[in-house]
């Protein structure tokens, strides 16, 4: 559902037509189940009660299955959170449903919905990884706790377009990497051929959703891709000898660093452009 104007109060939105069917359907599962296990209860942000805070659901495009993610109020998995996911596994039918069911430990008094500390996640059922093509031929893991694109349809063409904006040849560096859509795509590019992609990004859970989907790729795109972990203020070592930078950052913005050694050295026409650079902003020189 959406939170009502000014509130935390959750509007149901049972048929959302924006959402994939098969979301729809995993939560109609999942309310049923609810009903039925009042040991699983809603969180109450005002008393800091309650087991249930928050549901994340991604879609396997190729088969349909659904990602599921239950953020709990709790410091462990107890008993009722494995027999409430047991039994939801069960009623939806695992092949058909499900592709995993996850937990993510929350017990912050904050507005924050997900915890990313690596000790906060935990695999109750199902894969690990969702893998997902794209157009261009590369495959990316997607783990729940990383960042997805709502719309990898639509996001197929975005890659598509940075591409083509990659001259022949090129060096390539990018910050913000993820898990490595974009760089991962440049590099298998026969059209770019490039000599090099250096990708980073400040998660350190990207490391092996990022080497699942190097090792995807064939060998001689591999030897052109790399991915290490750090911001990208400590990752501006990264740019000697690159030829094209690619930034897309988080909702917060390119960090000031990085945005003065953008405008000091991709951009040379005498501008300010530091204010038009913003969060789905990427530099080409």
């Amino acid at each position: 559902g959406l939170f009502a104007r000014g509130s935390h109060t959750v509007v149901a939105v049972p048929r959302c037509r924006v959402h994939h069917p098969k979301i729809n359907e995993a939560m109609e599962l999942l309310e049923k189940q609810l009903r039925g296990h009042g040991a699983l209860s809603a969180y109450d942000e005002s008393s800091g009660e309650g087991m249930l805070r928050y549901v994340q659901a991604s879609v396997h495009r190729a088969s349909g299955r659904v990602q599921l993610t239950l953020v709990i109020n709790a410091d462990g998995p107890n008993r009722w959170v494995r027999r409430f996911a047991t039994r939801l596994w069960q009623q939806g039918d695992a092949r058909r449903t499900w592709h995993s069911i996850w937990i993510n430990l929350n017990t912050a008094r904050t507005n924050a919905i997900i915890n990313y500390a690596p000790e906060a996640w935990l695999r109750l059922l199902g894969d690990e990884m969702l893998i997902e093509q794209f157009a261009s031929g590369a495959a990316v893991a997607l783990p729940p706790y990383v960042f997805r694109q709502p719309n990898l349809d639509g996001f197929d063409g975005v890659v598509a377009s940075v591409s083509r904006l990659v001259p022949p040849n090129s060096r390539v560096v990018e910050w913000y990497s993820g898990v490595g859509v974009l760089g991962l795509a440049i590099a298998l590019s026969n059209d770019v051929n490039v000599e090099w992609v250096r990708c980073s990004d400040v998660n350190t859970l990207l490391a092996e959703p990022f080497d699942i989907g190097r090792a995807m790729l064939p060998k001689e795109a591999q030897n052109r891709v790399s991915f290490v972990v750090g911001s990208a203020v400590e990752r501006l070592c990264d740019a000697k000898d690159a030829t094209v930078a690619i930034v897309d950052p988080p909702r917060k913005g390119l960090d000031q660093a990085l945005l003065k050694a953008l405008c000091d050295n991709y951009i040379d026409d005498g501008v300010d452009h530091s204010g038009r650079i913003n969060n789905d902003s990427g530099g080409r020189g």
